[in-house]
């Protein structure tokens, strides 16, 4: 509040300003830097999470003698948003039109990983 009240030809109240400039700065660019490094620690789970998971999906999927897998989401889950880009996203997450219901192997795997009894 000082700064906006402040005489800005007095030269303390310039130096104010100038150190309040530099903390400033140096302030948005920690936040930058904690910013990227949540980034990269939330895209490191969701990878490792993702590797997890398919490494269990392709052990059972070969256990049960399948020659391929195809990861989908569920056909029959509405699409439930207005945002056009994120349609075409669940679009596109949906390859598979239909399936035999004894190849999917979600829940399979979510035992495997112990996170469904």
């Amino acid at each position: 509040k000082f700064l906006r009240t402040a005489d800005p030809k007095d030269e303390a109240n310039q130096e104010k300003y100038r150190a309040f400039q530099t903390k400033r700065q140096t302030f948005t660019e920690a936040q930058q830097r904690a910013q990227t490094d949540y980034s990269a620690f939330i895209s490191k789970q969701f990878s490792d999470a993702y590797a997890k998971a398919r490494t269990a999906a392709v052990t059972l999927a070969k256990s049960r003698g399948f020659a391929y897998m195809i990861v989908s989401r569920n056909q029959d889950q509405p699409i439930d948003t207005a945002d056009p880009q994120r349609v075409l996203e669940e679009l596109q997450l949906r390859p598979v039109a239909l399936a035999p219901e004894e190849a999917n192997l979600t829940e399979a795997v979510l035992v495997e990983l112990k996170l469904k009894k």
